[in-house]
């Protein structure tokens, strides 16, 4: 099974989102930064190493919010982690991973097509987790 992690980012009531090059699988569509672990990671350092390749910065503390398995047509299930990034150091920049990148109201999270793997945790996140912050 692939485990990929994503990293939640609040800053001043706001949420990071990232939307896919033209040339990437699922072109074009929006997602939380992050990744694919790699042989031998564990799913908090794959966050820490894609967010760092990503966006530029240094995540220093994280906690696990979410997470579920996922399958998309055609291909194997994938274990999907989602991470609150509670502090980080360095200057956030797309480092050239994303089309764009954009810090968003909480509520416009239902105007961007975002990844059909996502969307679950954003059903979680309207549902559980503003509600307690």
């Amino acid at each position: 099974m692939i485990h990929v992690s994503a990293g939640l980012i609040i800053f001043h009531s706001k949420i990071l989102i990232c939307q896919r090059l033209p040339s990437d699988p699922h072109p074009l569509k929006w997602e939380f930064p992050g990744g694919k672990a790699e042989s031998g990671e564990t799913t908090e350092e794959a966050l820490v190493r894609e967010l760092f390749e990503e966006l530029q910065i240094c995540v220093t503390r994280v906690k696990p919010v979410y997470s579920y398995t996922f399958q998309y047509p055609g291909a194997g299930d994938i274990k999907l982690h989602f991470f609150q990034v509670l502090s980080f150091t360095g200057s956030l920049l797309n480092n050239r991973s994303f089309q764009e990148i954009k810090w968003i109201e909480p509520s416009e999270l239902g105007n961007f097509d975002f990844l059909d793997g996502d969307i679950p945790f954003i059903s979680f996140l309207d549902r559980e987790f503003f509600k307690h912050i």
